[in-house]
């Protein structure tokens, strides 16, 4: 079932058109809640008189989540946050609800993907031979795959190949398989997905593990440098080699 997560002392429902209603009064519990609960489907807050570190915090959550829906209740559409749907609260309770109602029922749940994603300043290995080898960007990673950037490599669809990634201490080898190839969107720059195909369970949770954590940190803290993970050498697991 889909989830609607909820910051709000007046919203009056538990369930709206189907979705189960989680609420979260704190924007500690909403960072938590972003990545772990699975098929959230839309976010609403409320707006009373908020501090330009909880709105810092909501522009975060669009900027690393920007394809959840997300709704504000306040009296003033003057201040709203930027990509968040006003819903008036000068309005009768029916009407507040009904409106709220209307929101989550067109809400389009277009954020559910394997597992969170992030985006560290790494740079990709990538071969079709394993012999001749392209540095590439890379726009964003999850312990499933990475979307690297590029507008000079095409590989088709379906293609095999293999990657190399470095982090601070630590690289990670792979065989991958290159899921749709030069797309352009509003969100994503030039460039095509790769899903890891030869990593571990062990390693998956190693890297999605870094991920959740560095997701949580940069949702709480907008201002901070993303500061690329190291491992203790007891975290080794095949796949990922040490420098």
């Amino acid at each position: 079932m889909d989830k609607v997560l909820v910051f709000s002392e007046i919203f009056p429902m538990d369930k709206v058109n189907g979705t189960e209603v989680v609420k979260v009064f704190s924007k500690e519990k909403i960072a938590h809640k972003l990545v772990s609960e699975e098929n959230v489907r839309c976010l609403i807050v409320e707006l009373t008189d908020p501090s330009d570190d909880f709105i810092k915090f909501l522009i975060s959550v669009k900027t690393n989540f920007p394809l959840l829906e997300a709704a504000e209740l306040s009296r003033d559409s003057g201040k709203s946050v930027s990509g968040y749907k006003h819903i008036s609260t000068e309005k009768s309770r029916d009407d507040i609800i009904s409106e709220i109602g209307d929101f989550i029922k067109q809400s389009e749940n277009r954020n559910k993907r394997d597992s969170i994603r992030f985006s560290w300043p790494l740079t990709a290995w990538y071969s079709e031979d394993e012999v001749s080898w392209k540095e590439i960007e890379i726009f964003s990673i999850s312990s499933s795959g990475a979307y690297l950037k590029t507008s000079s490599i095409f590989p088709e669809g379906g293609s095999s190949a293999f990657v190399k990634i470095n982090f601070a201490n630590f690289s990670i080898e792979s065989k991958c398989e290159v899921v749709n190839s030069q797309t352009r969107s509003s969100n994503y720059p030039f460039g095509f997905s790769i899903k890891f195909t030869s990593i571990t369970e062990e390693g998956k949770i190693i890297l999605n593990n870094m991920v959740n954590d560095a997701v949580i940190k940069i949702l709480m803290e907008p201002d901070s440098e993303p500061e690329i993970p190291s491992l203790d050498s007891e975290a080794l697991t095949p796949g990922f080699t040490f420098f």
